[in-house]
């Protein structure tokens, strides 16, 4: 992935714009980037983020975070919402 990036979602035959996956601009191999998508249901989805520490090198995070999101219909379109965050080491 280049640098500065982000995941949106979109929902629908049409195609409507229902969020981004992450707060900010996520860098490839950097602490945040995006990993992983996984949709669990027509509006449930998790999505692994990497976790660097200062001491990790860039090629081996020391944590992953699997964020569970939402997909909720409202009145002026789908939005995703953040449920849970679990936060996990990658290593025993």
């Amino acid at each position: 992935m280049a640098a500065e990036h982000n995941a949106f979602l979109e929902r629908g035959r049409v195609r409507r714009y229902a969020g981004t996956l992450s707060p900010a601009l996520m860098d490839s191999r950097a602490d945040g980037a995006l990993s992983e998508i996984r949709l669990l249901s027509p509006t449930v989805l998790e999505v692994t983020f990497l976790r660097y520490a200062d001491i990790d090198p860039l090629c081996c995070p020391s944590r992953l975070s699997v964020v569970r999101y939402r997909i909720e219909r409202r009145a002026t379109g789908p939005v995703t919402s953040p449920v849970s965050v679990q936060t996990r080491p990658t290593r025993s």
